[in-house]
């Protein structure tokens, strides 16, 4: 193969979808979820937090295959990374109304 780059994914949880890039030109790529099985043609995509391992596999005519993996780690978010608005309430003095109000109006920064 003459170039392929492959990356995996390390981030705070955010609600959106995160997978590996694999790109080679002019070649197949196929993913899995096990080692050894490349049956998919769309690389599989996590939201959740947690530690995913997807597995690729590289053809193209004339070139030798090309197996690997690469890891998807989504973190917890902390309440450090977490921020609101509430033009409504002015001074917020209760901690479970604060947290209350979090919960149900949670907006993600970027």
């Amino acid at each position: 193969m003459q170039s392929y780059t492959v990356n995996g994914y390390k981030g705070t949880y955010d609600g959106l979808a995160h997978g590996i890039t694999v790109t080679a030109s002019g070649a197949t790529i196929k993913y899995g979820t096990e080692q050894g099985n490349y049956t998919l043609t769309d690389n599989p995509k996590y939201t959740d937090v947690g530690t995913y391992t997807v597995y690729y596999q590289i053809t193209k005519a004339g070139y030798n295959t090309i197996t690997g993996s690469e890891t998807i780690i989504i973190e917890q978010l902390t309440a450090e990374q977490v921020s609101y608005t509430n033009d409504s309430v002015s001074d917020v003095t209760n901690v479970k109304e604060a947290l209350d109000y979090l919960y149900e109006n949670l907006k993600w920064n970027n």
